[in-house]
């Protein structure tokens, strides 16, 4: 279910859409992550301005659990709002669901909404990686460990829609018809995921308490 679009914008054809996957229930956080602030802005806020400054048009959220609450207290004008009306199943469902929101686009940079922390860099980094290389996936590593956001050529998103609930992406990175590029980053924001209260206070304290 599309919930919704911004206002008088249509996708750009040829290029990259984000997808930030924001549907989980932050049982471990005890609020919607969703709703969580970085120097006065979301964390989806934060995560689509620095995916638009990076080039892409179209950014999709996905977002299940708690979205009666979320609709009323969060921006959405400046992406469109998938609803994952079976988020329970995990975090490829939702991914399910933001892939078959998109359309006519060459890739998919795909990102969680507990990673605000990377850098504009690092995503026009992972782009300029993938659109220069022949690799079908191309992922951030710092310290020799895998982060997000992750980039992917369209033609690889079946493989993502046939992909086990049970295993999850990682289906698709293990398969032998599927080329990996890991790119290493000087950025700690890919491997930076805000799960408890306690990462969230560490956040806010490193940046001036907002």
């Amino acid at each position: 279910m599309v919930l919704d679009s911004p206002v008088g914008e249509t996708p750009d054809v040829g290029k990259l859409a984000g997808i930030i996957l924001a549907a989980g229930e932050s049982r471990r956080m005890g609020t919607p992550k969703v709703l969580l602030q970085l120097e006065g802005r979301t964390f989806v806020e934060v995560i689509s301005s620095r995916m638009r400054d990076a080039g892409i048009r179209r950014v999709v959220v996905v977002v299940g659990a708690g979205w009666d609450r979320i609709r009323e207290q969060v921006n959405r004008r400046d992406a469109e709002w998938v609803l994952n009306e079976r988020y329970e199943r995990g975090q490829l469902s939702s991914l399910w669901r933001g892939l078959e929101a998109i359309h006519d686009e060459v890739g998919v940079v795909m990102t969680l909404v507990d990673h605000p922390l990377v850098r504009t860099e690092t995503y026009e980094h992972l782009i300029n990686e993938f659109r220069t290389s022949s690799q079908d996936i191309v992922i951030p590593t710092i310290n020799g460990r895998r982060g997000h956001p992750i980039v992917f050529g369209a033609e690889k998103i079946p493989r993502f829609l046939e992909a086990p609930l049970d295993i999850g992406a990682r289906w698709v990175l293990g398969r032998q018809d599927v080329r990996v590029r890991e790119v290493s980053v000087d950025d700690p924001g890919v491997r930076v995921d805000i799960d408890t209260p306690e990462d969230y206070g560490k956040l806010t304290r490193a940046s001036g308490g907002s």
